[in-house]
């Protein structure tokens, strides 16, 4: 098996362009909801097509302006991640959408050292994520979409309530 091996990572704000190299990015969590149950034979998780909170958080060495514009756009702030994982002589695209109201903090300040700024989501609102150009994963709260590979977790849900 070859490993598989990130090359780059860049953090573009919606509206705003390139933030420049990320230091380092990650990724929601896709921790599905259960709940649980008891059978004769005794209890079980059933999943519900539904997740957990969606957080991601990414460390940059600057702080663009940007990222004040993105701070005031409360739940619409839009963060892009782009990745390029190389296996072997083939290299993929990682893409991450994330919508939803950010956080920024700030490092130690240290002479001579560069500047630690994280930026954090909670609880994102909209996400998806793509490789090489297809969805894999939408998820969308207020919608209540919830697609995995082309297929939509929440269809019949949204029938039910909608009818």
């Amino acid at each position: 098996i070859m490993r598989s091996v990130i090359t780059e990572v860049n953090c573009f704000v919606e509206g705003y362009g390139n933030l420049g190299r990320a230091v380092s990015f990650k990724a929601p969590e896709l921790k599905q909801k259960s709940i649980n149950g008891t059978t004769g034979v005794g209890d079980r998780s059933y999943a519900t097509g539904q997740f957990e909170s969606l957080d991601s958080e990414f460390s940059c060495a600057a702080l663009p302006e940007a990222v004040f514009n993105a701070l005031s756009k409360l739940d619409e702030a839009e963060l892009i991640f782009k990745k390029a994982i190389r296996t072997g002589s083939k290299v993929d695209s990682y893409t991450w959408v994330l919508k939803g109201a950010i956080s920024v903090s700030f490092g130690d300040s240290k002479p001579g050292e560069m500047l630690d700024i994280k930026v954090s989501q909670k609880g994102c609102k909209k996400y998806v994520h793509e490789v090489n150009n297809q969805t894999k994963v939408r998820i969308d709260h207020d919608n209540l979409i919830a697609e995995v590979n082309g297929k939509d977790l929440m269809s019949d849900v949204r029938r039910i309530l909608r009818a």
